[in-house]
């Protein structure tokens, strides 16, 4: 929830005092105080209700003799984190042997592009920007209804696919970059495999979208997810999508041997 919201956990616990005694013990539907997220720090705080899902995190003891930092390494994490999940923890260099520790989830990692545009599915790209595995990727100048090759370049930056000096804010800049990367080929609509990059055409425009492919299904289309416009004032919203041949204006394909997503059909 602090991750969402855009807080850590000492900020809720301090806005909502009567969690302290167990902040991993939080009720569905129960009530809770969040920052208003504005960017005035005099902004105040609303209300949002708890929704149903359930976190169970790890705990462990503090071994004689060791320190918070050789702790935090021997479980994959860092001090910074175990002292966000730990606020009774007042100094990180005095922790008691024995002393029962929570450890941090472990943060998710991605090697395929379509897992983690499916992280996001149903996400704006305000929301993106400011929240998850992408907010580190994604610049957030760039106009929320046009982020397409913004989630798109970040998607594959966080999949590995692509390098983080190859993170492109407009297609044309993408297709350039993806040109000039031995590692992908320009190819045609039918040899697309999941994951790879399709560039569609818009009111005339030969270059105004770009998404990543999915696969054909039992019709034949060609099926997509991106960061896609369904209102029209409003963010681009992480979606689903049919690119037809008429909309096809080039494709992409990665051809370092790829792991396997659930996702692809």
């Amino acid at each position: 929830m602090a991750d969402e919201y855009g807080t850590s956990v000492p900020q809720l616990l301090k806005l909502n005092p009567t969690l302290e005694k167990n902040p991993d013990l939080v009720m569905a539907h129960s009530w809770i105080v969040v920052p208003d997220g504005s960017a005035d720090t005099t902004a105040g705080e609303k209300q949002i209700e708890v929704a149903v899902h359930t976190v169970h995190l790890e705990t462990a003891r503090m071994p004689a003799g060791s320190t918070l930092g050789a702790f935090a390494q021997a479980h994959g994490t860092s001090v910074d984190r175990i002292l966000e999940f730990n606020p009774q923890i007042k100094d990180a260099n005095f922790v008691a042997a024995g002393q029962l520790i929570t450890l941090p989830p472990q943060e998710q990692q991605f090697n395929h592009p379509l897992d983690v545009a499916h992280s996001l599915l149903g996400k704006t790209s305000t929301e993106i920007e400011r929240v998850g595995p992408l907010a580190d990727v994604m610049e957030n100048w760039v106009d929320d209804r046009t982020d397409c090759a913004s989630f798109v370049t970040a998607s594959l930056i966080e999949s590995g696919w692509l390098q983080r000096s190859q993170y492109a804010s407009g297609v044309l800049l993408m297709e350039d970059n993806l040109r000039a990367d031995p590692d992908w080929i320009e190819v045609d609509l039918q040899e697309l495999r999941p994951g790879d990059v399709i560039v569609l055409s818009n009111s005339g425009e030969a270059h105004a979208h770009t998404v990543l492919f999915l696969g054909f299904d039992v019709a034949g289309d060609a099926r997509y997810i991106g960061s896609n416009n369904l209102t029209k004032n409003g963010p681009q919203v992480v979606s689903y999508g049919v690119a037809d041949l008429g909309s096809y204006t080039t494709g992409f394909s990665y051809q370092v041997s790829r792991a396997a997503s659930p996702f692809a059909p």
